[in-house]
């Protein structure tokens, strides 16, 4: 019989269900189980990001009261407040922190565990800001920090006395799981990161990952090998993995945001040249892995991808035989920030930007593109996929596939730059990766269903979405209108909120 850990928060639906199911699977194989919810000892967390005392109370009780009607056997319930003393929440607030940069944030631990990165993982998460001032988002970010201490304080004294073999948490990153992760890798204890997964067909999907998570490159690249090569029909998992791409390629859904819906195929710029060596650049939304940990920095060659275009077009400025056209991310459409902003500011005679919002096709600049060149965009994989030469600069999932070249000084990109006629590397080694995004051969997110489903409320003129299967007095439609607003007065009304807004 194994001892097994639960951490879960209230209110993110298809996090607690998964969370709920793997339990339950615990349970009936015997396990002693100890599920921890959160209650309001932390005071933030990624569904009450401006510390709302109110809702801090109100989720402690529901969700009590939920994993009790849930969970199908005999597990001990408690909750973080049950072992945060009073010293502990002293020590935690008097912790002072020292940074002056986002960079300096991401080296910060405590008790060996990066509550730096954690914080930050959740800020930009909030906010898809990267290059906030320290000074301006110091409060909230010690917020962050101190509540990670007040975890880790009080998890200490909890895996002491309970000795869990198994740690069961989501996600991994975010300031409320950061800990978790954290004490399973120091200690040396097996972790199960619980993650779901919106798959082409439009349903949700168990997509765990035994000591390991899915932000990790090596984890990710096992978990997806391992689907493929477990795949009960081997000329049908081809036939799923192709769907991927094509689907992308044609504006169909394929488990995420059909980013090229508004862009029209066939269109090219308008001093596209056809008699030089046109090379396309495919940058993404720098702020999905700006927080993940310590090892998302590896494969970088540039400090950010800003940096990296002015370089690359700075080097060939008088090679008048190059032309480079940028694509910008469709989901950077609407940013203020520089590291999108500062895109169309560049001005190179050797450069063409188009912007977010364009409606010339990603696809067809692919097609005609002689290499790609990518910061981690999907648009790597995919061009390789469709038999394009691809060098990547950047953290992506597909790394450790073999699809992308992957220099590791830019000696190495001028020499593929400058290789004429560089060869694609094997299309197939890009099936794992759409098989992995379209294949129903996983386990089912289903035990608690009804945990699963979004529901849409429109309140005063504002659109809300909330999870099923929560309910106020017995009442689901009460429990959205609740919930909307919860967020449309939560930083209005004073005293209800540590923060109006979250700091920019």
């Amino acid at each position: 019989m194994r001892k097994v850990l639960f951490f879960t928060l209230e209110m993110q639906g298809l996090q607690e269900a998964s969370q709920l199911q793997a339990a339950n699977e615990c349970l009936a194989q015997g396990d002693e189980v100890l599920y921890l919810t959160c209650g309001h000892a932390l005071g933030f967390c990624n569904d009450n990001r401006k510390g709302n005392r109110l809702q801090c109370r109100f989720c402690k009780r529901r969700q009590l009261a939920r994993t009790a009607r849930y969970l199908q056997g005999q597990a001990t319930i408690r909750s973080i407040d049950d072992y945060v003393t009073p010293q502990m929440a002293s020590q935690a607030e008097a912790m002072q922190f020292h940074f002056q940069s986002m960079e300096d944030l991401k080296a910060i631990t405590f008790e060996g565990i990066e509550i730096g990165y954690g914080a930050l993982s959740s800020y930009v998460s909030y906010t898809r800001d990267i290059e906030a001032p320290a000074d301006h988002i110091r409060n909230y970010i010690e917020d962050l920090l101190r509540l990670q201490v007040r975890m880790i304080l009080a998890l200490k004294e909890l895996i002491a006395s309970f000795k869990p073999s198994l740690i069961v948490f989501h996600n991994g990153r975010f300031a409320e799981y950061k800990p978790l992760l954290g004490f399973a890798r120091k200690l040396g204890i097996d972790f199960l990161c619980t993650e779901n997964i919106l798959l082409g067909n439009g349903k949700r999907y168990q997509d765990n990952y035994p000591n390991g998570i899915p932000q990790n490159v090596a984890d990710r690249d096992a978990h997806m090998k391992a689907i493929w090569t477990g795949a009960p029909d081997k000329e049908q998992r081809v036939q799923v993995a192709r769907s991927f791409f094509e689907n992308r390629r044609n504006a169909k859904f394929a488990g995420d945001t059909i980013y090229v819906k508004d862009q029209k195929l066939g269109t090219l710029p308008a001093d596209w040249d056809k008699t030089k060596e046109n090379i396309v650049i495919f940058n993404s939304s720098e702020d999905e892995f700006f927080a993940i940990g310590s090892d998302s920095g590896a494969s970088a060659v540039f400090q950010s991808q800003l940096e990296g275009i002015r370089a690359i077009v700075g080097h060939y400025a008088s090679d008048t035989s190059k032309h480079f056209t940028l694509r910008v991310h469709p989901h950077l459409k609407g940013l203020p920030f520089a590291y999108h902003q500062d895109l169309y500011k560049l001005n190179y005679p050797n450069l063409t930007v188009i912007p977010a919002d364009s409606v010339v096709s990603s696809y067809t600049l692919m097609d005609a593109a002689s290499k790609i060149i990518v910061f981690g965009s999907t648009m790597g994989v995919e061009s390789a996929y469709w038999r394009k030469p691809v060098i990547n600069l950047a953290f992506a999932i597909y790394n450790q596939m073999d699809v992308v070249y992957l220099p590791k000084d830019t000696d190495e990109l001028w020499h593929l730059i400058d290789t004429p006629q560089l060869q694609p590397k094997n299309p197939d080694n890009a099936l794992p990766y759409g098989y992995f995004y379209m294949t129903t051969n996983r386990p089912q997110l289903d035990t608690v269903d009804d945990l699963c489903d979004r529901r849409t409320l429109t309140l005063l003129g504002n659109r809300y979405t909330y999870h099923s299967g929560y309910r106020l007095l017995g009442s689901e439609h009460l429990y959205g209108i609740w919930r909307a607003l919860m967020y449309r007065f939560e930083g209005k009304v004073p005293g209800l909120s540590k923060y109006k807004t979250i700091p920019l």
